[in-house]
């Protein structure tokens, strides 16, 4: 059954299509879905569209001045996302028709072959991935401090909200818990491996962390440095000499931007399969301690699982990645509301893993206000058998 909607459409980059389609279906399996859960339309199909069902949309153009595209058109009068994608944003109103002009466009980096920034955004307008693009940059300040700010900087600008100790943490605060809590909420991080990294007790807890909450790394790796056994989540992405701009290393040097606009598209590419891996683990924590007092939960096409209680009442879990803040609740009661079945108790499930205390007490707070309420995956025992 078809739950999800995506209208392509092109002028003179009808050939884009096909990667970008096959990027999508690639982003779905890694995380956990039925690619057939979405359909994909054309400007000759897109009439037959259910329109309760959600929908974005994307306009891809290499040509100048294109004629205006009616069932593009028809999804912006619905008030439903479109993306313009166009060979380059100095000129962008030349490349769209008048009704894209004024909305925020894309385009076709050369670094991104596979269109992965598109495929990413395309799913968080249709909510299968989270519009909060965390990233988390490791690295020894003694060593690669310039890199670090240097992707600091090119990360920023591709619309990710990046964490990085010297820029990130104010003063006065507790710099270790700030920095697990963050890590908590992070999608990736890229680790820079220069040749003293490993050699910080912070740096070594970073990775740990990292390896057991299923948080993915982009590990660039220095010249001469090998890829750990302890990266068991890593991605490896080495660097040599000629990577850094005069071939030059050390703490002030830079990578060149060939090379920073890499690892943006791999970050980007590892995302889903890290938001996979941590939804994955809520969802089998979740299930197997339903089973083990004789529920029987099942995973719904929506991502959110329900179980069945002794008075015959539903009730639901819904998965939250990261650190779960008020629009998060706000997201799962809008989408819950629409939902067929009626749910006795809706629980907002999340790994509590290095998130503050603070923000605990704050959670605790909003349970009290809100129809739903959030439950850590180390209490959903207690959770289920109160049920």
């Amino acid at each position: 059954m078809t739950s999800y909607q995506i209208l392509l459409s092109a002028d003179g980059a009808e050939k884009r299509i096909d990667v970008l389609r096959s990027t999508i279906r690639t982003k779905l399996q890694e995380l956990g879905i039925d690619p057939s859960a979405v359909a994909f339309f054309d400007d000759a199909s897109i009439s037959s569209r259910d329109h309760k069902a959600p929908m974005v949309g994307a306009f891809l153009s290499s040509s100048k001045n294109p004629p205006a595209r009616t069932g593009i058109i028809e999804l912006l009068q619905d008030g439903l996302m479109v993306v313009p994608v166009v060979d380059n944003l100095a000129n962008f109103n030349d490349f769209v028709f008048d009704e894209l002009r004024g909305i925020n466009g894309m385009d076709f980096g050369k670094n991104d072959p596979n269109l992965e920034c598109v495929a990413s955004v395309l799913l968080e307008g249709l909510n299968l991935i989270r519009r909060s693009r965390r990233l988390f940059i490791s690295y020894k300040r003694s060593e690669t401090q310039a890199v670090a700010i240097q992707l600091y900087e090119a990360l920023d600008q591709n619309g990710f909200d990046v964490f990085l100790d010297t820029l990130s943490i104010r003063p006065g605060e507790a710099f270790q818990e700030v920095l697990w809590h963050r890590l908590a909420d992070t999608d990736v991080i890229v680790l820079l491996d220069s040749p003293g990294f490993l050699s910080s007790r912070w740096t070594t807890k970073e990775l740990a962390a990292a390896n057991s909450t299923n948080i993915q790394v982009l590990q660039l790796m220095w010249p001469g440095n090998l890829l750990g056994a302890n990266a068991a989540f890593s991605q490896a992405m080495p660097v040599d000499n000629k990577d850094f701009e005069n071939s030059t290393l050390g703490p002030s040097a830079r990578l060149r931007e060939n090379v920073v606009q890499r690892v943006v598209v791999e970050a980007e590419s590892l995302r889903a399969r890290a938001l996979a891996a941590r939804h994955a683990y809520l969802v089998e924590e979740f299930c197997a301690e339903a089973r083990h007092i004789g529920m029987r939960p099942k995973v719904q096409p929506e991502r959110f699982i329900t179980v069945e209680a002794s008075s015959g009442k539903f009730a639901a879990a819904v998965p939250a990645v990261g650190v779960p803040d008020a629009f998060r609740y706000y997201e799962v009661e809008d989408a819950l509301a629409k939902h067929p079945n009626q749910h006795s108790e809706v629980i907002l499930l999340y790994d509590e893993r290095g998130i503050q205390q603070k923000w605990l007490k704050h959670l605790a707070w909003l349970d009290g206000q809100l129809r739903i309420r959030s439950v850590q995956v180390a209490q959903c025992a207690s959770w289920l058998r109160s049920l």
